[in-house]
């Protein structure tokens, strides 16, 4: 099962998110935040009070998270490797 293990504010949106299965890199949810229920993330000081709770990244006290799998399929949905796993989560 897919976890987050760390995660860091990069600045605006972007967070760095380490996974448990070792992979890593910058997720940008600027897009994200433009749509409900997200909209509230669109302020950047709520965007930045963030938690990692059973593997997942949350705000305002668990009320809003975002699904871990999506958040590794926007960090690595370019690359070709991947598109299999993607399709089967039903991202592609």
């Amino acid at each position: 099962m897919l976890t987050i293990k760390t995660c860091k504010y990069i600045d605006n949106y972007r967070l760095n998110i380490i996974f448990n299965n070792n992979e890593s890199g910058i997720v940008d949810l600027q897009n994200e935040v433009s749509v409900e229920p997200y909209l509230i993330l669109q302020d950047k000081e709520i965007f930045k009070d963030f938690f990692i709770d059973h593997g997942a990244i949350c705000w305002l006290n668990g009320e809003i998270d975002m699904a871990i799998e999506y958040l590794f399929f926007l960090m690595r949905c370019n690359e070709p490797i991947y598109h299999n796993m993607f399709k089967q989560w039903g991202y592609c």
